[in-house]
């Protein structure tokens, strides 16, 4: 008699797979039903999701990754007669995650002078998560199977800004949740747990100390900037587990991708990669991550010279046509029907676009609050000049411990 066992792993589409089992671990990476046969009664354990991935990539090995979740996640099973049927939830949902930094008020230096950053600088955070969460898959507000989330550490924010940031929020269908320090930040990733929900990506825009995210840098008091300082000891209290298989960190944060704090790197001189807030995290979460060896750049995230002297252009075209347009209504109202209908510039409606969003940025500055515009940055931080000797761009850096990709 054929021993056997229907293992029904949940969420997703459901394909069948009949196979004899001779081997005691089962990896499961996609959602699918498996039945698995055996000659005898077997006693077997399955991997399902990231916990077999991360086993795989390891060539059958758990590592050092955290032995309690390992265990929880492990499946233990025994095939026997009359078809049984083991049901498994592997997740209720996906998040896309963006997290941003509070607004803060700090020096900035040039050449010649000592200054406190400007509104824009301020803002530029925000302003680049509301653009990252259009850029996310939509989101199903129906079966929530896919979510669009924005953290906002909530120091400095009027009471305007988060006005304005809850609107702009809910236009790209997504939750916000706002946080007052990385210990509530750490909370609420670890609520995904309990939720069965996976992260699917998460992109963080702060600033960065060398193995410090620093969501709450130059705050008021030093209570308040410690309280924002998601250091490694705190990426340690992250559950890899909330994380999918296929999973993926973007930090913006200045030298997330080194941890050596010098100026300049030629030579090929060590800045201290492996040891890096990137690093840590590509690790403890057991994900890939892509993060800056350099400094941050935010300059052309609200548009570039030659973009916004291009909106002033089109700010003129736009109104010269609605003033015509206005016009040639109005003499339709008082029975003055020889005068044309003004023709609509070409491309007229993307111009109109950017310049109400130019305008609406401007308003909710002279409004109590700050500039963050509809629909976020027009770009995302590209990397500085700073350190030297160093690459540029986003980078890869994925778990020290993975042998196949």
């Amino acid at each position: 008699m054929v021993n056997q066992l229907n293992l029904k792993v949940f969420l997703g589409h459901s394909i069948s797979i009949k196979k004899n089992i001779m081997k005691k671990v089962i990896l499961i990476r996609m959602v699918k039903t498996v039945r698995v046969e055996t000659p005898n009664p077997k006693k077997f354990f399955v991997l399902v999701g990231k916990l077999a991935e991360g086993y795989r990539r390891r060539e059958n090995s758990f590592g050092s990754l955290d032995k309690t979740e390992v265990d929880e996640r492990k499946i233990s099973l025994m095939t026997a007669t009359k078809y049984p049927l083991k049901e498994v939830p592997y997740c209720s949902g996906y998040d896309y995650i963006t997290v941003v930094a509070a607004r803060t008020i700090p020096w900035s230096t040039n050449v010649t002078a000592l200054f406190r950053d400007g509104p824009g600088n301020q803002y530029r955070f925000i302003n680049c998560g509301i653009r990252q969460l259009g850029e996310f898959p939509d989101a199903d507000d129906k079966s929530y199977t896919i979510q669009r989330i924005m953290v906002v550490f909530q120091h400095g924010y009027t009471t305007s800004d988060i006005e304005r940031i809850n609107e702009y929020t809910a236009c790209k269908n997504a939750r916000i949740i706002y946080v007052k320090n990385k210990d509530e930040f750490v909370n609420f990733l670890n609520k995904r747990k309990a939720l069965k929900r996976l992260i699917k990506k998460m992109v963080f825009f702060c600033h960065g100390i060398i193995n410090i995210a620093s969501f709450h840098y130059s705050a008021d008091h030093e209570d308040d900037e410690k309280s924002g300082e998601f250091d490694i000891s705190y990426i340690e209290k992250v559950h890899e587990s909330i994380f999918d298989y296929d999973a993926e960190v973007i930090t913006y944060a200045c030298r997330a991708g080194i941890s050596v704090d010098e100026h300049d790197f030629s030579g090929g001189k060590y800045a201290g990669q492996m040891e890096s807030h990137a690093q840590k995290m590509a690790d403890k979460w057991d994900v890939n991550v892509k993060a800056f060896e350099m400094r941050s750049l935010y300059v052309g995230v609200y548009g570039t010279k030659e973009e916004l002297a291009q909106v002033e252009k089109e700010r003129k075209i736009v109104e010269e046509y609605q003033t015509e347009l206005a016009r040639y209504k109005m003499g339709k109202l008082t029975g003055d029907n020889r005068a044309p209908k003004p023709k609509k510039p070409d491309g007229y409606d993307e111009m109109e676009r950017r310049v109400n969003e130019v305008r609406e940025r401007e308003s909710n500055a002279t409004d109590g609050g700050g500039p963050i515009a509809p629909n976020g940055s027009w770009c995302f931080p590209t990397t500085a000049s700073t350190p030297t000797g160093l690459r540029r761009g986003l980078l890869p850096y994925k778990p020290s411990e993975w042998k196949m990709s």
